[in-house]
């Protein structure tokens, strides 16, 4: 079950335009989907571990604030997205 402050219908279009955006770069895999208010200061576990296993994390803002993640790391804004809400993890570049 996903917890959100979003509806089913505002979420169910936010899969799908992720599952359209992975399918345009040919990802064929898992994604992780946090949808985060301003109550949450770290991405949960789950996706964390997505992350190290080298798969999608991504993150609908729903508060004024994107949560803490791990050193190395920052959100990369998806400016595709029409909300300006949806951010990618991506590791920095040594």
């Amino acid at each position: 079950m996903i917890s959100s402050p979003l509806d089913e219908q505002a979420q169910q279009e936010i899969w799908e335009w992720i599952a359209s955006t992975m399918m345009v770069s040919n990802y064929i895999g898992l994604a992780h989907l946090i949808f985060s208010d301003a109550r949450d200061y770290f991405i949960n576990w789950e996706a964390l571990r997505g992350y190290f296993r080298e798969q999608p994390v991504l993150l609908y803002r729903c508060g004024d604030r994107t949560p803490l993640i791990p050193y190395g790391c920052y959100w990369r804004l998806m400016g595709e997205h029409s909300s300006l809400r949806i951010y990618q993890m991506e590791k920095l570049s040594e």
